[in-house]
């Protein structure tokens, strides 16, 4: 009893965290990366690595708050990236951009693995 009561608080400390960096990024997306410049890279590579580190711990937590339903937390995972992208839509000066959702789905599914692999 008290294993399965540690193992739901876990899975739902996940889920926190998981939504709670998608609430910051949809909180985020008027401001873009345009106002962000970090040790003089180049404004591309920080909204890349933006994307693939958010999208990536995203998807990780999710697979391990899922744990072997991996299939549903990408489906999860990428719906979510969908409707970020979507959302920048309805934002002044920002829009839906193919890129940003292949780069998305390219770091969800690595983060899935990563969780799926390193949960065994």
């Amino acid at each position: 009893m008290i294993r399965a009561a540690a193992a739901f608080a876990r899975t739902r400390g996940h889920l926190l965290v998981a939504v709670a960096l998608v609430s910051i990024l949809f909180v985020l997306a008027p401001l873009g990366a345009r106002r962000w410049v970090l040790f003089g890279i180049p404004e591309e590579t920080l909204h890349v690595l933006g994307h693939v580190l958010v999208y990536a711990t995203v998807g990780w937590l999710l697979g391990k708050a899922m744990r072997g339903a991996y299939g549903w937390a990408w489906l999860v995972c990428v719906g979510v990236s969908l409707a970020e992208e979507l959302h920048q839509a309805f934002v002044p000066g920002r829009c839906v951009d193919a890129k940003d959702m292949l780069i998305n789905v390219a770091a969800v599914t690595a983060g899935v693995a990563l969780a799926a692999v390193l949960g065994r």
